[in-house]
């Protein structure tokens, strides 16, 4: 965790009015906090408490669009790491992706998930710490729920504080058939979503439009209007943020 990440962050949560709110962090190596102080189980930094994720209890799927020499070396790092850790790989699946496209990504990854409650996620976006808890409360009267997020740059600085606000997101098959406001990252639904919704349709423009338009017309859909994390707009992000339909009507 390098201070720079810190101080950014520090930076956006005072911005967004959220300095006051517990934060989690993921942190790639022991190391990375290895230069914090430690006050009652906290790491502090600038007199911000910070905790960091218990990878005992984390499990996650990754993909490797990879060459056969860049997933060797995926393969070892991740195994040297979850050695460190004292992590058991049983609980790190890793899934050779299929090496054509974003959607077919996504397609594969939740054919294998096995959760009841699937959350969607980008590699780098920052969520805020009632993220999981307020978006479950709603998953238990709908399929899927959208929350609203603030618009970053890649350091974290504030675009525009409510994406809900810049595309007019609401729920709806026709408005959203016509424009797609079901921003991927912002998706959390249930299991019985995907008995509908996979596999997916030839030619899917994008995957979060297809989840979001079926759940809408099985099992009803929320757009929760708070914001609940931090999605970063730049060069480097694959997902496109509301594309209009290629459906001819």
């Amino acid at each position: 965790m390098s201070k720079k990440r810190l101080d950014d962050s520090l930076d956006a949560l005072k911005s967004t009015g959220h300095l006051g709110c517990p934060v989690t962090f993921i942190c790639r190596l022991p190391t990375d906090v290895a230069e914090l102080n430690v006050i009652n189980g906290s790491y502090i930094y600038k007199g911000k408490s910070f905790d960091f994720v218990d990878y005992k209890n984390f499990c996650c799927v990754i993909f490797a669009i990879l060459s056969d020499e860049e997933f060797e070396v995926i393969i070892s790092n991740i195994t040297d790491f979850v050695q460190d850790m004292h992590i058991s790989m049983k609980r790190i699946r890793l899934i050779e992706g299929p090496c054509s496209g974003l959607v077919n990504n996504y397609e594969l990854l939740l054919s294998v998930a096995s959760g009841e409650y699937i959350f969607l996620a980008d590699q780098d976006d920052v969520w805020l710490p009632n993220k999981v808890e307020v978006m479950l409360a709603h998953l238990h009267e709908v399929d899927m729920v959208v929350c609203d997020c603030i618009v970053v740059d890649g350091q974290l600085n504030m675009l525009y504080p409510s994406f809900f606000a810049l595309i007019n997101s609401k729920s709806g098959v026709v408005r959203n058939l016509l424009r797609n406001r079901y921003l991927g990252c912002c998706i959390a639904l249930r299991r019985r979503v995907l008995k509908h919704a996979l596999p997916f349709p030839a030619h899917l423009p994008v995957h979060d439009w297809w989840l979001g338009l079926v759940a809408d017309i099985f099992g009803g859909v929320t757009f929760i209007n708070q914001p609940l994390m931090m999605y970063r707009r730049h060069g480097a992000n694959a997902s496109p943020a509301s594309e209009r339909s290629s459906v001819v009507m």
